[in-house]
This record gives C-alpha cells, structure tokens and sequence, in this order.
C-alpha cells in the first residue's frame, strides 16, 4: 500500500464505506424503486381491463388499443428521456420522470 492510499484510508472511521460507495447504493434503490412503480403500472392495465370491459362495455379490440396506445405512450417516454440525460444531471431527470410519469397517467 502507498503512503497516499494509507493516508486516505486513515482519515475515514473504521467499517465507514466510502460515500460513493453509498451513493451508488442509494441511487440503486431509487432505480428499483422506480422500477417496480414502473412494472406495477403496466400490470394494473392488465389487472383492469376486464372491469372496464364490463363496466364501460368496451370491446376486445377496443381494451387491446387502450394497451397499445398506453405501450407507445411508455416507450416515446423512454426514447425522450435517453436525450434528457444528456443535457441534465441524471438526479433531477430521475426527479422529473418519478413525478411526472405518475402525472402523466392520471386520468
């Protein structure tokens, strides 16, 4: 080991992580997090549809276009999101996209 990298190790508690470390842990989280809320939405689609199908007496065809436009609506969001992080910092698109996907699907 170095002087430097013992200097450096010195300075931090003993069983402390390093802060990116713990960063890269957090950040993982709220991917999964959002992840999950992401997955959770296409499911209640599915979930759904034969209570709209009845309730609303939609046809087959009609649930199954509802599903595509609301797939289409879901990938234009991800080919628009891909240029955003480019421009922005990755935190405040993650901000962006976690409370504007849930806007967006309000009714």
């Amino acid at each position: 080991m170095t002087s430097m990298h013992r200097t450096a190790a010195s300075k931090a508690p003993a069983g402390t992580p390093p802060t990116s470390r713990v960063k890269a842990w957090g950040l993982t989280s709220g991917l999964m997090l959002l992840y999950l809320i992401n997955y959770g939405d296409k499911v209640l689609l599915g979930v759904a549809a034969q209570p709209l199908k009845d309730e609303l007496g939609l046809s087959a065809s009609q649930i199954g276009l509802a599903g595509s436009v609301f797939i289409l609506r879901h990938d234009a969001g991800g080919f628009l999101a891909g240029p955003a992080v480019k421009h922005a910092p990755l935190k405040w698109v993650l901000a962006t996209l976690a409370v504007g996907w849930p806007s967006a699907s309000c009714p």
